[in-house]
Order: C-alpha cells, then structure tokens, then sequence
C-alpha cells in the first residue's frame, strides 16, 4: 500500500488523470483549500455527471482513484497540504 503527501502553493494540483494504485483511498485536506473535479468511470459516462467541490481542512475524501478521473487545483490562499493512503 501506498502513502502520499501532497504540497503546493495557489494554482497548483494535478492534471486530469487516473491512478494505477492497488486500492480506493483517502485524502485528508490538513491545510489550505483544495478544489477537485471528479468525471465518471467509463462505464457511466452517459448517465452520471462531473462532481465539482472544494475540500477544506479538517475534511477527509475517500474515491476509488483508480476508476474515477480526477483533476486538482490549490485555492487562492494558504499552501496546501494533503496526506492520503491506500486502504483495503
């Protein structure tokens, strides 16, 4: 299993992709604000729709990564500081 911890200032975060990682996982947004985009799995594009929000700290977002294609973006403010892990 895998633990991550992901800093970055305003304007940063992650391109749209999906992960290659064994499990669902969690992320715990410590600092700062993060906005994500989620876009469904294949197998629902038709029927399901993006999912768009902001995580601020103190809460906690757990996806199957794996399955669903995401994108990131830091807020405007404080550095962000995220640590997640894989869970089974």
């Amino acid at each position: 299993m895998v633990d991550w911890i992901f800093m970055g200032g305003p304007g940063q975060g992650a391109h749209m992709q999906v992960d290659s990682v064994k499990h669902m996982s969690w992320q715990a947004q410590v600092r700062g604000h993060k906005q994500w985009q989620l876009a469904p799995p294949p197998e629902c594009l038709y029927h399901c729709r993006w999912i768009t929000f902001t995580v601020a700290p103190g809460e906690i977002l757990v996806v199957d990564t794996n399955r669903w294609y995401h994108k990131t973006n830091v807020l405007p403010g404080d550095i962000s500081i995220t640590i997640g892990a894989e869970y089974d």
